[in-house]
């Protein structure tokens, strides 16, 4: 009977052992099919451009260097002047986005590269030297004075303001 009881023992060590490479593998898997933080949210690194954003309404979860890309994936218009923002990194995420009103703030550079539904832009008052909208066939109106913007290409001309 002893080695009875001694197959039992390790008949259940066994099977311990394989219960947990079972939980360990599918930890793995589900852990490898995992999606990135950025795949649901945009980072914003300025904490002012992210506390008008709270202020309007916008950012649902607090102050936390990001927001939620379904907070931001339908807004067509966003007013932000006068926030004392220094760097709208993360504005990349608005990609509805049809009017943008960033005027009155230091920054110094504006990446528009993925607000291809941009119609208006409205940013005097900036640092902006150089300003790219190659990629915004649907741009209407730009409205910059009162800043020392030097180059705007806009795929067709490029402009040197003097």
């Amino acid at each position: 009977m002893w080695f009875l009881k001694g197959i039992i023992m390790k008949t259940n060590i066994l099977e311990h052992k394989l219960l947990l490479f079972s939980i360990l593998l599918c930890l793995i898997v589900s852990f490898n099919g995992c999606s990135n933080d950025d795949d649901f949210y945009a980072s914003i690194p300025d904490e002012r451009f992210e506390l008008a954003l709270i202020k309007l309404g916008i950012d649902s979860d607090g102050l936390n260097g990001k927001v939620a890309k379904a907070d931001i994936f339908e807004v067509t218009s966003l007013n932000i002047e006068r926030a004392g923002i220094t760097d709208l990194s993360g504005i990349e995420g608005f990609t509805s986005l049809t009017i943008l009103y960033c005027g009155q703030n230091p920054i110094t550079r504006l990446n528009l590269s993925q607000n291809k539904a941009l119609k208006e832009l409205y940013f005097s008052g900036t640092q902006i030297t150089t300003l790219d909208l190659r990629k915004h066939p649907s741009l209407e109106y730009l409205y910059g004075e009162a800043n020392p913007l030097i180059n705007l290409d806009d795929g067709i001309y490029i402009l040197k303001i003097i």
